[in-house]
């Protein structure tokens, strides 16, 4: 019979993980390359790891979602999220986890991406913090 132990199963669970980020992570470069031409691997896996965390809060697991959720991080602000309009959105419960940051992008206007530009410029990302310590 075979046993698995907690510390076993949780390497599986981490190295799991660890490959979906690398995947996200290779998406995002592939088809927004302009956006992450500036990061080296191991920065952008530590940002789309950031990103799903932060995504996962607002209960997205879908990995478009969590794609989507990484690419406003990254082209408006890395608390993007906090915006009162955008939270509005995100805490939606009359639509799908999943399907609310694209929510977000079709009902925010481009004068509230601007604003949240420019009251959180510059915002390091949390995650660049964290491993500068």
């Amino acid at each position: 019979m075979l046993t698995i132990r907690d510390a076993q199963l949780q390497s599986l669970q981490r190295h799991r993980e660890q490959d979906f980020v690398r995947s996200l992570a290779a998406y995002v470069r592939r088809h927004e390359p302009a956006l992450v031409a500036q990061w080296p691997d191991a920065l952008l896996e530590r940002r789309v790891a950031h990103a799903r965390e932060r995504a996962a809060a607002y209960g997205m697991t879908d990995p478009f979602a969590l794609v989507e959720f990484f690419v406003a991080m990254a082209m408006h602000s890395p608390d993007f999220d906090k915006h009162p309009s955008v939270q509005a959105i995100l805490q939606d419960r009359g639509i799908a986890p999943d399907h609310r940051i694209h929510a977000v992008w079709v009902r925010t206007p481009p004068e509230t991406w601007a604003r949240i530009r420019e009251e959180s410029s510059p915002t390091p990302w949390p995650c660049d913090e964290e491993t500068s310590r």
